[in-house]
């Protein structure tokens, strides 16, 4: 048993040596820390499991963050589509929680 594991390993090894290895991206986002707190972090193990080329940067805050500085890619607020020059996208029907990006 010990032998047919130590097999797998290294085919497992074997594989991923051949794949390529994908560059770890930042994604900066800047979120209000009570959406943060409430909705956000409970679910980043599942974000992470599935984008595991991602490395996550929260930036909480309760300031207009304008998208154009580069500090971050994209934001998630609560409002009525009225940022200046943000693509704007419903996360939540109702809720008003949009998420708006560049």
């Amino acid at each position: 048993m010990r032998q047919v594991l130590q097999d797998i390993v290294d085919v497992t090894e074997r594989i991923r040596s051949h794949r390529p290895v994908q560059q770890l991206q930042d994604l900066r986002v800047a979120v209000l820390p009570s959406f943060a707190h409430g909705w956000l972090l409970p679910r980043l193990a599942d974000f992470t499991r599935w984008h595991p080329h991602l490395r996550l940067q929260l930036h909480g805050s309760m300031d207009y963050v304008d998208l154009n500085e580069g500090q971050v890619d994209c934001t998630i607020r609560f409002g009525h589509r009225r940022w200046p020059d943000a693509e704007v996208r419903p996360l939540m029907g109702g809720s008003g929680a949009r998420g708006c990006g560049q």
